[in-house]
């Protein structure tokens, strides 16, 4: 049986990153403690959130193999640092891996090093980037994040780039979506132009596929998207979790209490769960903090009380 195809579209990001002890004011200079370039973008970061929390961890995959058929016993560290044994690492290989789901990317980048770096990331992580399209003279996506280091809560300036090009006849009939195929589920952000963003949705619509919209900033969320037939909304609140409400009613989910280093990417990967957030927002960087489904299972954390 095929598999079912989650098409990601959005904005593929080169994030600048600089730690400072607070974020500057207007005409102010602030000496930063770190800088680090990383690969972002709500759709890169969703492909790459989406791949990861349906599947168990694959990097040390094929090693994990080899090392079975040698000698019986493995002797490396899963993400979380804890050194698997063979029996562990071959159930985790067993239960976690989910051949049923393929993630494929929609999105366009430039004729850059960030826009190669970011087709060996997506690939690396299990991602198709058959929908990703190089835009010749044109720049990658790129967006400035200082993050403060007491709060760990940062500002981001970006600049759309390669991603500004698309236009609402690139999506006008499924298998646009899908970047050549008909997927069984779109996600796409508000990185994009808004009524490229509506196009989207009522192609969606006609061709009766399930639509996930990371309508961040939340100005963006109003009676329009509605009315095209968005079932379920969910509104991420940062250290206070997320608001839901459909047909049905409305509720409210509490964010984890954890050690936060870097919030980007945070939104992005609360698309899958709460829990996977909570995960992301413990190291540096949009995607180095996006956990693996078996990652997911195996976390633990109280829930953060009202304030």
């Amino acid at each position: 049986m095929a598999p079912n195809t989650i098409a990601v579209i959005g904005g593929l990001d080169a994030d600048l990153i600089m730690i400072a002890s607070r974020i500057p004011d207007r005409g102010e200079s602030v000496l930063g403690s770190h800088y680090q370039e990383a690969l972002g973008g709500k759709g890169a970061n969703s492909a790459i959130a989406t791949f990861r929390t349906c599947h168990g961890w694959l990097s040390q995959k094929q090693d994990c193999l080899d090392s079975v058929a040698t000698s019986g016993n493995i002797d490396f560290e899963q993400p979380s640092g804890q050194p698997r044994t063979a029996a562990t690492a071959q159930q985790m290989m067993t239960d976690s891996h989910n051949d049923n789901i393929r993630v494929k990317m929609i999105g366009a980048v430039g004729d850059d090093r960030y826009g190669e770096r970011f087709i060996a990331e997506l690939n690396k992580n299990g991602v198709d980037t058959s929908g990703v399209v190089t835009v010749p003279d044109t720049r990658t996506s790129v967006c400035f994040v200082t993050v403060e280091e007491p709060t760990r809560e940062n500002q981001c300036l970006f600049t759309l780039g390669a991603t500004a090009t698309w236009t609402k006849d690139d999506f006008l009939t499924a298998e646009h979506l899908g970047g050549g195929i008909h997927p069984d589920f779109v996600v796409a952000q508000m990185e994009i132009d808004k009524h490229v963003v509506e196009t989207m949705l009522k192609t969606a619509g006609n061709a009766v596929i399930d639509f996930c919209l990371n309508a961040a900033p939340p100005s963006m969320i109003d009676r329009q998207f509605l009315n095209l037939g968005v079932a379920n909304v969910v509104i991420s609140l940062g250290a206070k979790g997320a608001f839901y409400t459909n047909a049905q009613g409305y509720g409210h989910c509490p964010a984890y209490d954890v050690k936060v280093e870097d919030t980007t990417g945070a939104g992005s990967t609360v698309i899958r769960a709460n829990k996977a957030a909570a995960i992301t927002i413990q190291s540096l960087g949009a995607q180095n903090g996006i956990p693996w489904s078996d990652e997911i299972e195996r976390f633990d954390a109280p829930r953060k009380g009202p304030e």
